[in-house]
């Protein structure tokens, strides 16, 4: 069981449309996803499932980044550590109750304005327990932000690739098999050519069309 993960702000932006009890409810199965191991319902068609079943191959991939003790995060996105003992707070709160905690979290951890300060008096006592840590670990964020300043010519790697094409889901190990032969440069630039072709797509489907694509282009008339 993994002791934290990687809260990025892309969820931020995904519970910012959503009601305080749908916030909630979104982030007590994010989080007994990691931290309880409890798999979405692939089925489920209610909007909150619907939505985490999006990102489950980020999830997961990053939940086992985690068990293997590698810290370092699949994306240059901001993002600060939630660990498991704040969990426990969660899910003892309503869900609307939640949903205004973790909405006060991304504003004081992101910067934004998802929650009045009035709508916060419910939960002053959580987040002022929580707010201790997290201030370490915005500490860290802002300092990563500013080293986060890319060099010029940087070589392409596959963390590359996921980090400047966030559309892409899921992660690829480099030893995959189906990145035999694949030039990383020239998945890069066709990735680029391609992106609205690709919202979306894993890695693998990526590269699987890739491929199709080269061996389209080499094909005698």
């Amino acid at each position: 069981m993994i002791k934290q993960f990687n809260f990025y702000k892309s969820y931020m932006d995904n519970i910012s449309n959503l009601t305080h009890t749908e916030a909630g409810q979104y982030l007590k199965k994010l989080l007994e996803f990691m931290f309880r191991d409890k798999e979405f319902d692939e089925l489920a068609t209610d909007k909150i499932t619907s939505m985490l079943l999006l990102l489950s191959d980020d999830l997961k991939a990053d939940k086992e980044r985690e068990l293997a003790g590698n810290h370092t995060p699949t994306s240059n996105e901001r993002r600060f550590a939630f660990r498991s003992i704040y969990a426990n707070i969660f899910f003892c709160l309503k869900d609307a109750d939640a949903g205004i905690l973790i909405k006060q979290i991304c504003d004081y951890m992101f910067g934004g304005s998802l929650v009045t300060a009035e709508e916060t008096k419910s939960v002053k006592s959580y987040f002022s327990a929580i707010k201790i840590p997290l201030s370490k670990s915005k500490a860290q964020s802002e300092r990563a932000k500013k080293n986060n300043k890319k060099p010029i010519n940087e070589p392409v790697t596959l963390d590359k690739i996921r980090s400047d094409f966030p559309f892409i889901t899921g992660y690829l190990r480099a030893e995959n098999s189906v990145l035999e032969g694949v030039n990383l440069n020239e998945l890069y630039a066709y990735i680029k050519d391609k992106q609205s072709e690709l919202q979306g797509q894993n890695m693998y489907s990526v590269v699987l069309k890739f491929k199709e694509y080269c061996n389209t282009e080499v094909a005698p008339n």
